[in-house]
């Protein structure tokens, strides 16, 4: 991923044409392999041939996934004949493009002049960042001796929305 870490809560897949009808399988593997292959499998979900119509697919992961370090591989399975997956023939090519045949993953035998539109839905980390941006209702040298109302402006500095914080307020070690 071009950060870390980075959550993702999707696969996405790109179906060219499901004359069969066939359904597929998306499925994402750890990097925990030897010298870094696929290893170790984090997700698998199953689309039925009715799911599998021609266009931009979003599956959803059956649990998010946090990725710290290295990186994953997401693989297209297919479930039966006549399902085509979309292709990238302009270049340039990642060349990071696999087959998977019996259980054994390969170089794609032609990934010096195709890429497939598959892929992961990445979020950044949700930062919870609440501040206060002002106070009103109470003004430098005021002299209060009783219970004043004070407003504040509270801003969503983070990336999540913010919700059931608590705000408190004090002057000179009050409550």
């Amino acid at each position: 991923p071009p950060y870390y870490p980075a959550y993702a809560g999707a696969t996405r897949v790109r179906i060219a044409s499901n004359t069969g009808p066939s359904g597929f399988s998306m499925m994402v593997y750890d990097d925990d392999g030897p010298n870094g292959s696929a290893g170790t499998l984090l997700d698998s979900v199953a689309v039925t041939p009715q799911q599998a119509v021609a266009g931009n697919l979003t599956i959803p992961l059956t649990a998010p996934l946090t990725i710290a370090s290295g990186g994953v591989y997401v693989l297209w399975y297919m479930g039966g004949a006549n399902i085509n997956i979309a292709q990238d023939i302009v270049a340039p090519f990642s060349l990071n493009t696999y087959e998977v045949l019996g259980g054994t993953w390969a170089e794609y035998r032609d990934r010096e002049n195709v890429d497939f539109h598959i892929g992961l839905d990445l979020t950044e980390a949700p930062i919870r960042d609440i501040g206060v941006s002002g106070f009103f209702g109470a003004a430098p040298g005021q002299n209060i001796s009783g219970p004043t109302t004070i407003r504040t402006w509270i801003t969503n500095h983070g990336n999540i929305a913010a919700s059931g914080f608590s705000v408190n307020y004090r002057f000179e070690g009050e409550p």
